[in-house]
């Protein structure tokens, strides 16, 4: 997250974090076009997904890394086994 502060205040930083991003993102919207979404609802769940996995640093610091992990994993199998945007 500190990088991520950094990235706020320095615009080489920036373009770092945000080649960082868009390529996690890319990646994880692959996965929801390969089973089956539309592009757009493909890019909103890989956005959804992605903030979720950032803001479990943010927002629950105190909790282990497998408790996180484990509350991932499980959003991850929900997302990709739903059809809630048709």
């Amino acid at each position: 997250m500190s990088l991520r502060a950094w990235a706020r205040r320095d615009g080489i930083a920036r373009a770092v974090v945000d080649e960082v991003d868009g390529h996690r993102i890319a990646f994880i919207e692959q996965i929801f076009t390969e089973i089956g979404h539309n592009p757009e609802q493909s890019s909103d769940l890989a956005h959804l997904a992605y903030a979720c996995i950032l803001s479990q640093a943010l927002l629950f610091p105190n909790l282990s890394d497998k408790v996180k992990g484990a509350r991932i994993k499980r959003l991850t199998s929900r997302l990709l086994q739903s059809r809630l945007i048709q």
